[in-house]
């Protein structure tokens, strides 16, 4: 089974459709997949689009980290990703995911929110089995099972 990912400038992008029944809210979000990142996440920009109100949910206790420095988070149960796949379309169940918010951030008076980006981490791939392949010269990329 093969699920193509888009090469564009900012890294390799799966589309997805996401259903979070708990909070009765499905959609379409864009991740970059990031071996770097342990866990997938949701951003709270794409969570606001699904309809998701991060004033129900539970804070996250796990630390999240980046390039940005740190991040708020939210637990968010039960959440199915759909993905279309050489075979049609598949799901996998992803069981719970966080849904996380970069503080505010002031520099000289200003405030800067940089972008926020929903991200398919290691869990993933790890959980699905997936193998992530990548041949830039020959301008593919997929997740091969």
């Amino acid at each position: 089974m093969k699920i193509g990912l888009n090469i564009k400038s900012h890294g390799l992008s799966i589309d997805a459709h996401v259903k979070c029944p708990s909070m009765g809210c499905a959609g379409q979000v864009s991740f970059i997949v990031d071996t770097g990142s342990p866990r997938s996440l949701l951003s709270s920009e794409d969570g606001k689009r699904l309809g998701i109100e991060t004033s129900g949910l539970n804070r996250s206790h796990v630390p999240i980290w980046g390039i940005g420095g740190s991040a708020i988070g939210w637990d968010l149960p039960e959440v199915i990703l759909f993905f279309d796949t050489d075979q049609g379309l598949e799901f996998f169940h992803k069981g719970d995911m966080i849904i996380y918010k970069n503080p505010v951030r002031r520099k000289k008076g200003r405030e800067i929110t940089p972008p926020l980006v929903s991200l398919l981490g290691r869990d993933f791939l790890k959980d699905t089995e997936f193998k992530l392949i990548v041949n830039m010269r020959k301008d593919e990329a997929y997740l091969e099972k």
